[in-house]
């Protein structure tokens, strides 16, 4: 009779425990400022303030930071400075629990976010928030050269993004978690034993879900989005359009790019797609020439410095960037002589993140005003 009760007393809790319903986390991105949440099934809401340091990644809880009772919850939510601030928000009622996890930024000015993937390390993420932010603002990605200083180069997009109402993010890959060529400007899609890796952990995948997080997190409608690079960002770029297909870019601009991978199944990789685990084929390189993709070049980038790679295979393509440019937009050319590819001088400007992207964005203005 003991062990029926027993049984039954299990049995009961168990049914209870599944009556109460644990909804997903919602995950946004918002302002600083007062914000309400509202769920009908509350009773009780709860705070928790976590400050994550923006260089260490080191976290910091505040619990009880705010607490309410009702359907509602009405709350300020300050950025505080030097760090990546989420608020935990936690809804509850009977046989009810919501989570939110809002991360907050300030308008008008840089600040940076931890992107965080199962497979790969953590990403320090630079991110320009506009004062115009809404519904319509657009996505761009700045991508670093081999200097690895996302933080200087955003600073070059700041003026133009707050002007025509562009979110900029410019992922930082470090060269401690992200080494040399292969793990960033190559897109990490292979080991040092040239085997492919997971696709999740290629850096152009981890680029592309970044710019899908903030997306979704700002609730912006537009799918698409822009990316420039320069120099060893310019050479993520190029690939980057190659290799990712599904990703929805609209603009690509590469720019200074040391080397190119051309398109071309009979020049072994990295210098072209001649590889034992890649299976490519002729149609892949034509849909690569239809793609919106700029090319743009210093005509004072000329120089062969110590950062220029000099091998044989990378002369092939001329004695310096200014040539390289060039070689790559004919092969492309050669492959489709309608190809929407174009190739662009920035006249009087040498191996300068900030010159190109100052032409950049004269290049995306154009192309913004003739598609409003």
């Amino acid at each position: 009779m003991k062990k029926i009760k027993y049984i039954s007393l299990v049995c009961c809790l168990f049914f209870i425990s599944l009556t109460t319903v644990q909804a997903e986390t919602i995950e946004q991105f918002k302002l600083t400022g007062t914000h309400t949440f509202q769920n009908e099934k509350a009773d009780s809401w709860s705070v928790i303030q976590e400050k994550i340091d923006e260089t260490s990644g080191k976290s910091k809880l505040k619990e009880n930071f705010a607490s309410a009772k009702g359907k509602e919850i009405t709350v300020d939510l300050p950025k505080v400075g030097g760090k990546e601030t989420i608020y935990h928000i936690n809804a509850t009622g009977e046989n009810f629990s919501q989570k939110y996890e809002i991360r907050v930024f300030k308008p008008g000015r840089t600040s940076s976010f931890w992107y965080k993937s199962e497979l790969n390390p953590d990403v320090r993420t630079y991110m320009y928030v506009p004062k115009t932010l809404g519904a319509k603002t657009r996505i761009i990605l700045v991508m670093h050269g081999l200097s690895r200083n996302p933080d200087v180069y955003i600073l070059s997009w700041e003026r133009w993004a707050e002007k025509n109402d562009y979110i900029v993010i410019a992922p930082h890959f470090d060269d401690k978690n992200w080494k040399g060529s292969r793990m960033y400007n190559l897109g990490n899609i292979l080991t040092s034993k040239q085997l492919l890796k997971r696709r999740a952990k290629w850096s152009f995948q981890v680029v592309a879900d970044i710019q899908k997080e903030v997306k979704k997190g700002f609730g912006l409608e537009k799918d698409y989005f822009d990316i420039f690079g320069h120099s060893a960002g310019g050479q993520f770029v190029h690939r980057f359009m190659f290799l990712m297909v599904e990703a929805p870019v609209r603009v690509a601009l590469t720019a200074n790019s040391g080397w190119y991978t051309l398109p071309d199944l009979n020049v072994k990789y990295p210098y072209g797609y001649k590889h034992k685990k890649f299976s490519f084929t002729k149609e892949d390189l034509l849909n690569y020439t239809k793609r919106n993709v700029f090319i743009l070049r210093g005509t004072e980038d000329t120089r062969r410095t110590s950062n220029l790679r000099q091998t044989e295979e990378a002369d092939a393509q001329g004695e310096n960037r200014y040539k390289r440019a060039e070689f790559m937009y004919k092969k492309i050319v050669e492959l489709n002589p309608n190809t929407t590819w174009r190739l662009i001088d920035a006249p009087r400007i040498g191996h300068s993140q900030k010159g190109m992207a100052a032409a950049a964005q004269v290049v995306l203005g154009i192309i913004n005003k003739n598609n409003q």
